[in-house]
């Protein structure tokens, strides 16, 4: 018996193994309630956690990470426990609804003319793959103050999406310091004023005057270049695959636009990195 053989026999094993616990409930198997990415990486969350906060964290089960002088978290069903350091902010609260990125996700590039100076410039979007929402009533009470946790809670249901299909987002918060710069570096996307908002944001800029190009013209109008309708709307896009090295937790929510997801999905040419991205 080969040894190729055999390795084939422990993949067929360890496939069967990941769909079977990833479809019912689980991100990944693991022992340990741990969950890994397609290539068997253990991923964690990193969390946003001040200095008089670390006692508390460490207390509910995080971990210091003293390369990257952050605290972490790798069990996911107790991702909920630490949602008030999820999102860095000048005072750690809990939002809402926020949704955290495993395995993948992807960059959706486009084109279209700038309003300004009328250059074909690249514009971007975000393609979420797989994810699970956390949604703070699950597990806390509203209050004037915000939400506030419910310590008798000690288990809550994700709502999760294997990734079928690909859904748009039109940003990400927070940012992953590495991918924030490799996307200003190639595509000129960046922070900047918005006129409409008026208010300071992460968005597309004309690559060639530097003008903001902002999501409602990219995202809503009709002939826009993320408004999908037909496959050859969708066959004008490329997809961009990033691999996640651990969990990443945003508060932007996907769309979920039809028929763009399915048409997005199915025909959209899938591209490959001419070098990989440090997220």
């Amino acid at each position: 018996m080969g040894l190729s053989f055999l390795l084939r026999i422990f993949q067929i094993i360890n496939d069967f193994l990941f769909r079977y616990c990833y479809n019912n409930g689980s991100i990944c198997f693991s022992d340990k309630f741990t969950h890994c990415n397609m290539k068997g990486l253990i991923l964690v969350l990193y969390l946003h956690v001040p200095y008089a906060d670390k006692d508390e964290v460490k207390k509910l089960g995080a971990v210091w990470n003293p390369e990257r002088k952050q605290w972490s978290v790798r069990s996911w069903r107790d991702y909920f426990k630490f949602a008030k350091w999820f999102i860095k902010d000048d005072e750690p609260s809990i939002y809402e609804s926020t949704y955290i990125l495993t395995d993948y996700l992807y960059i959706i590039e486009g084109k279209q003319h700038c309003w300004k100076c009328k250059q074909e410039t690249k514009v971007i979007g975000f393609g979420f793959g797989p994810y699970f929402e956390i949604n703070a009533y699950d597990f806390c009470d509203e209050t004037e103050n915000g939400w506030l946790p419910d310590d008798t809670v000690t288990e809550v249901p994700y709502e999760i999406n294997r990734g079928e299909e690909v859904h748009i987002a039109e940003s990400l918060w927070p940012w992953p310091a590495g991918l924030l710069e490799y996307l200003k570096k190639v595509y000129n996307y960046h922070y900047g004023f918005s006129k409409t908002l008026q208010t300071n944001c992460y968005a597309n800029h004309c690559q060639s005057c530097d003008a903001l190009q902002g999501n409602f013209f990219l995202f809503n109008e009709v002939d826009s270049p993320f408004m999908v309708e037909s496959r050859a709307d969708a066959e004008k896009l490329k997809l961009y695959k990033i691999d996640l090295p651990y969990d990443i937790a945003t508060a932007y929510s996907p769309g979920y636009a039809y028929p763009a997801d399915e048409l997005i999905t199915k025909f959209t040419p899938r591209m490959t990195f001419d070098s990989p991205i440090l997220v």
